[in-house]
């Protein structure tokens, strides 16, 4: 039998809307498990972020994390490889960011960081890790990653100076950031940066070649655009019922629970697998 890998997306995938896993999907993923597949989840959020669903289905394969910036040890988090957003870039997001009186945020492979005008805000950032530092000024942020290599520089405000950040950030950076812009929460929006030409599926199909598994012997599960490229590589591929039309396009196969609901993992394991 050829080794094979499973790759699961966490929010709306895996877990559910109120985070915990469904008790379908935890027996498949100890099915795959046994049956030798090796399991890995591919998610924006960071290592330590992902570390506690990893830690409690007991998986030991390293981690997708951040959009597939960074691959982190399964087991305790530890980077493995990580593509770091140039320095030029993350200065110059700070800078759009603050000039524009946008809260901004510094994500590395396991924190992040932010000044105190930012505290209040923190609940916005929360999902993609608990472990947010708070520092007393913007400078300090700033020492906090000179020498740490940044995943994700980030800006949260309303639209229109987001917006406008954003359009700031790709004319100073160019082809060095990937810069996007979106509804985080309500009318509060957030500006993205983050290293150009990264995603699960490049994060996913390095972490295949390290497995010695094959494109055709994997397997993936999301729900989201984020998850679109990796679901359009995986030899065969799972999107939740009410995954936007291009994801499902990407997955080719859907399944019947809707995203958060719990049990779609449980119907893409039996039916990559057989029951």
């Amino acid at each position: 039998m050829p080794r094979r890998l499973l790759a699961l997306d966490l929010d709306g995938t895996l877990l559910r809307h109120d985070g915990g896993i469904d008790d379908r999907d935890a027996a498949a993923v100890r099915r795959a498990l046994g049956l030798g597949v090796a399991v890995t989840l591919a998610t924006g959020r960071l290592a330590t972020g992902a570390l506690p669903t990893a830690r409690a289905l007991s998986l030991e394969a390293p981690l997708v994390c951040a959009d597939g910036v960074l691959l982190a040890c399964g087991r305790t988090g530890c980077v493995l490889e990580q593509e770091p957003l140039d320095d030029v870039v993350v200065e110059s997001t700070l800078h759009a960011a603050v000039d524009r009186a946008l809260a901004p945020f510094v994500f590395l492979a396991g924190s992040i960081h932010a000044d105190a005008v930012c505290a209040p805000l923190r609940s916005l950032v929360q999902a993609w890790t608990e472990h947010i530092v708070i520092h007393e000024r913007l400078t300090a942020v700033q020492a906090a990653w000179r020498g740490e290599p940044v995943a994700t520089a980030f800006g949260v405000g309303a639209r229109e100076s987001v917006e406008s950040a954003g359009r700031a950030v790709e004319h100073a950076c160019g082809p060095s950031a990937e810069v996007a812009t979106f509804a985080l929460r309500g009318e509060v929006w957030a500006l993205r940066v983050r290293p150009p030409g990264w995603d699960k599926a490049r994060m996913l199909a390095r972490l295949a070649e390290r497995l010695d598994v094959t494109r055709e012997h994997v397997c993936a599960v999301g729900d989201w655009v984020n998850d679109s490229p990796m679901l359009a590589w995986a030899g065969r591929a799972f999107a939740m019922a009410d995954a936007p039309e291009d994801v499902r396009l990407a997955a080719r196969e859907t399944v019947g629970a809707r995203r958060g609901e719990g049990g779609g993992v449980a119907e893409a394991i039996g039916r990559w697998l057989g029951r």
